[in-house]
C-alpha cells in the first residue's frame, strides 16, 4: 500500500545555532481547585531530552538551552496534560500553571477495542508506528498491552489509543521515549497514515565507550537525509552545497491513456460484440498477414483486454517542474523562516536507498533516496532549534514516508556533528 505519512512528530536539530543561549523558564504548578502546589510533576519540552520535575513547593526551572520554539509540557498522573508554546531568543519566562484533574471517561476506542484480533492489529500498528528500518528491530514498546486497537472493516481504518504513556526503548539510538499517544489512524481506503503524540526523551546509559560511539553513529545516520535535515538546510540557506535536490512536482494528463469517455465506449462496444458473437455461436475469421488466420473470438478478447489495460493506467502522472536551487525559491519574500509553498516537492538525497526500503518493490536500491513532500498549508514556519509549524500541514511519501518513524526519531536538542 502506498501511504502518505503525516509528520506529526519532530525529529532533531543541528548545532548551527552555536552555544546555548541565555534562555530560561521558571514557574509553579498548582491544583486548579485547591491551589495547593503539586510536587513531582513532569515538566519538559516536548520531543526533547530537556526536562525536570517540580520540587516539594511545586516549583520548576529550565535554563541553558538553545534558542528556538518549544512546547512546554506539564504532565502528572490524574491531571490533564497542558502545553504552552514559547519562542526563545535569549529570553526569560515565568509561568503559573493550574492543572485540572482529569475525569476518567471511556472513549469510543476503549469500548470498541478489538481484543480478538489484537495481535494482528498490533503487528500492523508496530510496523507503521516504529517503522521497518534496521533500527526498528532494536526498538521495543515495553507496555504494549496498554494500547487499545480497533479496526473498522467497513471504512478500512485502524485506530489506536493508549490509556497510559507508552514507554519505547530504542537500543539502536540509545533513548527511552515516553510517548503520550494522542492519535493514530491508518486509513487503507485513502492510503494515508498519521500519528500524533507528545514524546519525552531520556538517554540510555551506555555499557561502554564502543556502545556510546555506536549510538552516535546511528543518530548521525538517522539525522542525515531526514525531513528535519532538509528543513535545517533550507533555514541555513544551504541548499546549493547540500546533498539535497528539490523540484516542483505537478500532475498532468497521462499521454498514454485515452480519455475515460473513449475507453468506456470502446469497452462497451467490444463487450456487446462479444455477447452477440457468443449468442450466435459463430466465429469470425480474420486474416493476419499471409501466414494464417486468427479466430474472431481471439480478436475480440485481445481488443477488450487492450482497452481494459488502457483503463487501468493512471489518468494523471507526475511531471517534474522547475528546480528549487536556493532557499529563496521557497521562502516568503523578506523572511528567513517562513516556507511559502503549497503543493508537492520531489526531494532527492544523494545517498543510496536502504536495501530494506525496496523489499517487495522488485528492484534493487537506487543511487539516490527519492521522496515527495506534500505541503497542504499555505505557509510553514521554521525555527532555529528544529521546531516547525503547523506539523499537520506536511505529509511525506516515498523514502521519507518510510523512514520517518519512531525508530529513527531524535530529540530536537540533538546536536549534529558534521564529519
Amino acid at each position: 500500500m502506498r501511504v502518505l505519512a503525516a509528520i506529526l512528530v519532530f525529529s532533531c536539530s543541528v548545532n548551527f545555532y552555536g552555544q546555548a543561549q541565555l534562555n530560561s523558564i521558571a514557574g509553579v504548578v498548582r491544583d486548579s481547585l485547591s491551589q495547593e502546589p503539586l510536587p513531582y510533576v513532569n515538566v519538559f519540552f516536548a520531543n526533547t531530552s530537556i526536562g525536570t520535575s517540580t520540587n516539594s513547593n511545586g516549583e520548576f526551572i529550565l535554563s541553558g538551552f538553545s534558542s528556538g520554539k518549544y512546547d512546554l509540557t506539564i504532565s502528572f498522573v490524574g491531571y490533564k496534560t497542558q502545553q504552552y508554546s514559547f519562542d526563545f531568543s535569549e529570553s526569560t519566562f515565568k509561568l503559573n500553571v493550574a492543572l485540572a484533574q482529569e475525569l476518567v471517561q471511556l472513549s469510543e476506542i476503549l469500548v470498541k477495542a478489538d481484543t480478538a484480533n489484537w495481535r494482528q492489529n498490533y503487528l500492523t500498528f508496530k510496523q507503521n508506528f516504529l517503522g521497518t528500518t534496521a533500527n526498528a528491530a532494536k526498538v521495543a514498546i515495553l507496555n504494549s498491552r496498554d494500547i487499545h486497537l480497533f479496526f473498522d472493516s467497513r471504512d478500512r481504518v485502524l485506530v489506536a489509543h493508549a490509556k497510559k504513556e507508552l514507554v519505547v526503548e530504542n537500543k539502536a539510538l540509545g533513548y527511552r521515549v515516553h510517548y503520550q499517544l494522542i492519535d493514530f489512524t491508518l486509513d487503507y481506503k485513502y492510503s494515508r497514515m498519521q500519528y500524533f503524540g507528545i514524546p519525552r526523551f531520556e538517554g540510555l546509559a551506555p555499557k561502554h565507550n564502543l556502545q556510546s560511539k555506536k549510538w552516535e553513529d546511528e543518530r548521525r545516520k538517522a539525522y542525515e537525509g531526514s525531513f528535519i535535515h532538509l528543513i535545517r538546510t533550507i533555514y541555513q540557506q544551504g541548499l546549493e552545497s547540500s546533498k539535497f535536490q528539490l523540484f516542483e512536482l505537478h500532475e498532468i494528463q497521462n499521454p498514454e491513456r485515452p480519455s475515460q469517455q473513449f475507453l468506456d465506449e470502446r469497452i462497451k462496444h467490444w463487450r456487446n460484440v462479444n455477447l452477440q458473437n457468443n449468442a450466435g455461436n459463430d466465429k469470425l475469421v480474420v486474416r493476419v498477414g499471409g501466414n494464417g488466420v486468427m479466430q474472431g473470438s481471439d480478436l475480440l478478447n485481445d481488443s477488450l483486454a487492450y482497452y481494459l489495460r488502457m483503463r487501468s493506467l493512471p489518468e494523471k502522472i507526475d511531471s517534474v517542474g522547475r528546480a528549487i536551487k536556493s532557499a529563496s525559491d521557497l521562502l516568503k519574500p523578506g523572511t528567513t523562516n517562513i516556507i511559502q509553498f503549497k503543493g508537492r516537492l520531489k526531494v532527492l538525497y544523494k545517498e543510496r536507498e536502504d536495501a530494506l526500503y525496496v523489499v517487495g518493490k522488485r528492484r534493487p536500491p537506487q543511487r539516490f533516496q527519492e521522496s515527495v513532500v506534500h505541503f497542504v498549508g499555505d505557509e510553514l514556519k521554521i525555527y532555529p532549534n528544529g521546531y516547525f509549524e503547523d506539523v499537520r500541514s506536511v505529509f511525506l511519501e516515498g523514502y521519507l514516508g518510510w523512514s520517518e518513524k519512531i525508530a529513527e526519531m531524535l530529540p530536537i536538542d540533538y546536536k549534529h556533528e558534521v564529519k
